[in-house]
């Protein structure tokens, strides 16, 4: 130590050492500073579960802390305590909060549930036939609950009442309506299509050998399948006269895949012809 230094009374704190000097004589003594606490949150919510569009106070308070932070339905830098209003909520959500202190930072957080206290809508449309003939028409019928209004869409549009019918008109062609309806507690759709039925014209050539080459004498008659998919066939129709080669098959309209089968008198049927793609006229 320098002697100069040395003056009663005198105590200097100097990198966590307190040095204390009393009438003329030198003494040192060490204390440490003790460690500073983590800071404590005390956070909670007014209602932790509301109907939709309702809204809850959040408060809190905080010790050992220098700074808070809000996160997730809230953000920004808040008050070491105090209250605050989240506004109408529509949906479930957390509130968190970080403070911070010279002893490091804790965290809380709260949910909010909410409840949807307004029930979805629901709609159905239907429509009195669902496969016409070309030129034909059809009546569209549609009802609702807890809806306010519906907007039709696809082959109709415009907005419409919450219930009611319509007729399509005349329909040369497959057509699909779609429905929604929307009210508080949300939309609903639904949708219907409307077939047109074509006809599948066919011509063929008669088959004269059986598979061993053998001539053909006993053909009694054909069988059609026709499917929207090749090799899978979900429809057919019986040819009775031998003597036919051309055959008209009424179907909705559309693109099919058609084979046929050639069928003798004891009934034996061939393997399937070759396949071709054909739509309706």
């Amino acid at each position: 130590m320098y002697p100069h230094l040395l003056k009663a009374g005198l105590s200097v704190w100097l990198a966590g050492l307190l040095i204390a000097c009393s009438g003329g004589e030198e003494t040192a003594s060490v204390k440490s500073q003790g460690s500073a606490s983590l800071p404590t949150i005390s956070f909670a919510a007014s209602d932790t579960t509301v109907d939709s569009g309702a809204a809850v106070t959040l408060s809190w308070a905080s010790a050992d802390a220098e700074q808070c932070v809000a996160s997730g339905g809230w953000t920004g830098e808040v008050g070491l305590d105090g209250s605050y209003s989240t506004g109408d909520l529509a949906r479930t959500t957390d509130f968190s909060l970080a403070c911070t202190g010279l002893g490091g930072t804790s965290t809380s957080s709260v949910r909010v549930a909410v409840m949807n206290s307004d029930p979805g809508p629901a709609v159905a449309l239907s429509a009195q036939t669902q496969l016409l003939d070309a030129g034909d028409s059809t009546t569209l019928s549609w009802s609702s609950t807890n809806a306010d209004q519906c907007q039709a869409s696809g082959a109709w549009n415009g907005t419409r009442g919450t219930s009611g019918s319509e007729s399509t008109g005349v329909l040369n062609s497959a057509q699909t309506y779609t429905l929604t309806c929307s009210g508080a507690g949300g939309n609903a759709m639904a949708m219907i299509a409307v077939n047109v039925n074509g006809v599948l014209s066919l011509t063929w050539v008669a088959p004269t050998e059986n598979v061993d080459g053998s001539a053909l004498t006993d053909l009694a008659r054909y069988k059609i399948y026709y499917g929207e998919n090749s090799r899978n066939y979900s429809g057919s129709a019986d040819v009775n006269d031998a003597g036919t080669t051309s055959f008209s098959v009424t179907v909705p309209s559309g693109s099919y895949y058609v084979a046929m089968t050639a069928i003798d008198a004891d009934n034996n049927e061939s393997a399937y012809s070759n396949e071709v793609l054909k739509a309706t006229d």
